[in-house]
């Protein structure tokens, strides 16, 4: 036999892939499933374009200031933020979150919208439609502080939101979170699904886009997005600011005791210590101070007055005498007397000239002389003893400020170590004091500022009403349904080529079963076939359709099949040549009949077995009333040829199974017996050509049992009903005997699968009459 050619070989050959001509001829066959499916989609696409709602988009901008912006010398509770990509980013997804979301639903009261609640199907499919009309959301550009504070259901977000627009400070009462009714949460959904924020490149400007079925419902969310993003952060900062301030309020309380504590603490110290203060000093220091100042004071004062004394005593001894001393000649009365005395000395010395010293006036002027310098002496003597009794009342007050000091000294030393516990209180207090002053300070500049509050972002763009829609781009729209609906129709194609194939191509089953393709048999089409006849093999007609039909396609590739038969059993004498299959119903026995009709028309002695002895298919419509069969022989070993029996139109001779039409009692047993291993012999004798039918190969023993019998295999695949994985499974079991399987016949291949050579019809070419 030849060697089949593996897979190697094949793709080396190009058999793998597809041909040009194959897709061609495939997309020919499939063309109108092709065209309904893409009209078909495409017309989806159409209506899908034109029911769809048109939609509008709406841009507003917004910028990030992170530099500060210093009103009043306050500090702020929170700082600016800091630059970078992170800050954006955290920013972007601030501005598409819920909370901002649920602000804008609260603003423009979408919780009314039919747009951005929903409602029934049919209410929604009508807007959809457009026979129903979304309402035009409120757009007040200034919004009355009194009457949004008189009308409750207003949210606190509109008094401020003409200023907040422009980066103006919010009052306390704007900063409040709006409370939203009940249902809000589908329109913050819907918001959310309609909104688009995406930062502008590498700057600091956030786009703020939303998509909405009304225009003005566009432009409205897109600036009431941008004005709540400004809103939040005012309100995080007043939020921040009134969480300072109570902070700062409950601390203040805290350090205020603390304080007063403290001080308490120092005064108690001081009275049971008896540590009396004075103008913020004790006095004991203070009086201890006191007295060293007059100490040095009255030292300073002794040692002056000593100096003096020291001094007139000594210019008592010299010539310049007592007088010439500064405190001596610093007294009046010293003064007059040293006149008088100077005075009188110079009547004297005028009168010694004038007169001898015996003259009266001369003796006159000399006791005067005698009496001035007595006084001068008295006055003298006097002043001496006044600054002796000075220094001696300066030496006395010094001893005593010193004995005072000493005492202080003794008393303020018994105090020492309470005066350092006293300072050690009195910084404690002090330092309680200074951090009181500081929280109070920072809780009155806390205080100042919460009024002001200015956002870290401006509007710079606000959204105008879009004059078109944005989407559906309903031309694209409608091409694509017709490209998605050529698309999956081609997609469709290659699944069915995949999984149910439409063309037989002979390399494809021999790829798929690792086994030679012999033929592919067409369909037989309807023939009447009796009540008892089993369903396969379709009446008498249908077994004997090659003597009906010889020239049908049927014919043609039955023809086929015994040329690989016969290729295949070259050289080798008589054949014996099993037919069979996996499962019931494939047509095995149809084809083994027709191929020994075939056999016996071209005058090769052949004889067609019937060895299913369970059912008996072929012995139930060939020749029902046959008085033995195979089954007898065995039984009775008697000869086979006994109950072979001859067609006289074909000259076919045909072996039934029995006269019963079959039985399945013990039939595995009886094929695998020697008797039939003994027939069988006698038959490969007798006839050059014996075909077998046997029972499928997966439901019972039988086929296998006779496949070491035979000296070929033809398996039968049916295209429409057999698995794939079920026939190779059975045609494993057969590949076991020794390479017996000479092929593969494909059978009830639809006419248009055919993958032949027949693009032109063979027919006789008219003879031509001489004109």
């Amino acid at each position: 036999m030849e060697r089949y050619e593996d897979d190697g070989e094949q793709e080396a050959r190009g058999s793998i892939i597809p041909s040009l001509a194959d897709i061609v001829r495939i997309l020919r066959k499939r063309a109108r499933l092709i065209a309904v499916m893409t009209v078909l989609v495409g017309l989806v696409g159409v209506a899908v374009a034109i029911m769809l709602p048109s939609k509008y988009q709406a841009f507003a901008s917004v910028l990030v200031d992170p530099r500060d912006s210093t009103i009043t010398e306050f500090r702020p509770v929170t700082s600016s933020m800091p630059n970078g990509n992170t800050t954006m980013e955290n920013e972007v997804e601030i501005v598409r979150s819920s909370a901002i979301a649920a602000r804008a639903v609260a603003s423009l009261r979408l919780y009314e919208d039919p747009e951005f609640v929903g409602g029934s199907f049919i209410g929604s499919l009508k807007r959809r439609l457009g026979f129903g009309r979304t309402s035009k959301p409120a757009t007040d550009a200034t919004v009355d502080p009194a009457a949004a504070a008189a009308d409750p259901a207003r949210p606190a977000r509109d008094v401020a939101a003409a200023g907040v627009g422009e980066g103006t400070a919010a009052s306390p009462a704007a900063a409040r979170p709006a409370v939203l009714p009940a249902g809000s949460g589908a329109a913050t959904g819907a918001v959310m699904a309609g909104l688009d924020v995406r930062r502008v490149g590498f700057t600091y400007m956030i786009g703020i886009t939303f998509t909405s079925r009304n225009p003005e419902t566009a432009a409205a969310v897109a600036n009431a997005v941008a004005e709540a993003y400004l809103q939040d952060q005012i309100d995080a900062k007043m939020k921040a600011a009134e969480f300072a301030n109570g902070w700062l309020n409950r601390r203040i309380a805290e350090l205020k005791g603390r304080v007063s504590d403290a001080e308490n603490a120092v005064e108690r110290y001081k009275a049971e210590h008896g540590l009396v203060a004075s103008q913020g000093e004790l006095l004991d220091q203070k009086e201890l101070a006191r007295v060293m100042e007059q100490l040095v004071t009255a030292r300073a004062a002794a040692t002056a007055a000593r100096a003096k004394v020291e001094q007139a005593e000594t210019l008592t001894g010299t010539d310049l005498g007592v007088e010439s001393s500064g405190d001596v000649l610093g007294s009046h009365s010293v003064t007059l007397a040293k006149e008088r005395f100077s005075a009188v000395a110079g009547t004297v010395a005028e009168l010694r000239t004038k007169y001898g010293p015996m003259h009266p006036q001369m003796m006159k002027a000399e006791a005067e002389l005698a009496e001035a310098r007595h006084l001068l002496k008295i006055e003298v003597e006097r002043v001496i003893a006044n600054l002796r009794n000075d220094y001696q009342v300066a030496r006395e007050h010094q001893l005593a400020l010193e004995g005072q000091l000493d005492r202080l000294k003794s008393d303020t030393g018994d105090s020492s170590q309470a005066l350092v516990r006293l300072r050690e209180l009195e910084r404690e207090a002090e330092a309680a004091r200074g951090v009181y002053e500081s929280f109070l300070k920072r809780a009155e500049e806390t205080e100042q500022a919460q009024s002001l509050q200015l956002a870290d972002a401006r509007i710079v763009e606000h959204a105008s009403v879009p004059g078109r829609p944005a989407a559906p781009k309903r031309l694209p729209i409608a091409l694509g349904g017709f490209v998605a609906g050529l698309i999956l129709s081609l997609v469709i194609v290659a699944g069915l080529e995949l999984f149910f194939p439409t063309m037989v191509r002979p390399e494809a089953i021999e790829r798929s079963f690792a086994s030679r393709h012999l033929a592919t048999l067409p369909e037989i089409g309807a023939v009447a076939r009796p009540a008892a006849a089993p369903a396969p093999l379709g009446g008498l007609r249908a077994i004997r359709h090659i003597l009906i039909e010889p020239q049908s396609d049927f014919a043609e590739e039955v023809r086929s099949l015994r040329v690989g038969i016969e290729a295949a059993g070259r050289g080798l004498g008589p054949q014996i040549v099993l037919v069979a299959s996996a499962m019931p119903g494939e047509g095995k026995s149809l084809i083994a009949a027709n191929l020994a009709h075939h056999y016996a028309l071209s005058g090769v002695k052949t004889l067609l077995v019937d060895a299913d002895l369970r059912r008996a298919a072929l012995t139930r419509v060939f020749m029902p009333g046959a008085g033995r069969g195979l089954i007898d022989s065995l039984i009775d070993r008697t000869p086979v040829r006994e109950a072979v029996v001859r067609e006289t139109v074909s000259g076919l001779h045909f072996l039934p199974a029995s006269a019963e039409g079959g039985s399945a009692a013990a039939a595995a047993e009886l094929l695998a017996s020697p008797a039939m291993a003994e027939s069988m012999e006698e038959l490969r004798a007798e006839f050059p050509l014996v075909v077998v039918d046997c029972p499928p190969v997966m439901p019972v023993v039988d086929a296998r049992i006779l496949a070491d019998l035979v000296d070929q295999i033809v398996f039968v695949f049916n295209w429409q009903r057999t698995p794939r994985p079920l026939a190779r499974r059975a045609l494993k079991h057969l590949s076991g005997r020794h390479g017996r399987v000479t092929g593969i016949v494909v059978n009830e291949v639809p006419a248009d699968q055919l993958e032949t050579d027949r693009t032109f019809a063979y027919a006789p070419v008219p003879s031509r009459r001489a004109g």
